[in-house]
Order: C-alpha cells, then structure tokens, then sequence
C-alpha cells in the first residue's frame, strides 16, 4: 500500500488504499516484459474501485455503481 486517499470515480468519491505493483516475468528471451500498475481498494465498497495499468494490454476501468449487502 502507498497511500489512502480520496478517489473519484463515476460512482462516488470513496477514500480507498492505492496498490502499486510491480511485474517482472521471466524468459529466456533478451528483453523480458516488465510493466506496473495500480489499483485502488475501499473498504466502504468492499471491493476495488479502480485499476490504472500499464501493460501493453491493460484496459484501465473504474467503478460505475454499487450496493454493499450485509
């Protein structure tokens, strides 16, 4: 965790806990593919609330609405 902080998304601003990570994979080829992304978490919601990434194929998604049940 690096941060809990206020996140505006589309369903709300929610104060959530920022994730940084970091990937490596290893091959056995010259130029391994290495990339980092964040997502954020809030306990409010229960779940994750968004994802920024930074792979080639990542597709960056936010929360849009949501009902917590007990």
């Amino acid at each position: 965790m690096s941060a809990f902080e206020d996140v505006k998304t589309k369903a709300g601003t929610f104060k959530a806990f920022k994730i940084d990570q970091s990937w490596k994979i290893k091959t056995h080829f010259s130029n391994p593919p290495n990339w980092s992304d964040t997502i954020w978490y809030s306990p409010e919601v229960k779940n994750s609330i968004k994802f920024e990434g930074g792979g080639r194929n990542a597709q960056n998604w936010e929360l849009v609405s949501y009902s917590v049940k007990p």
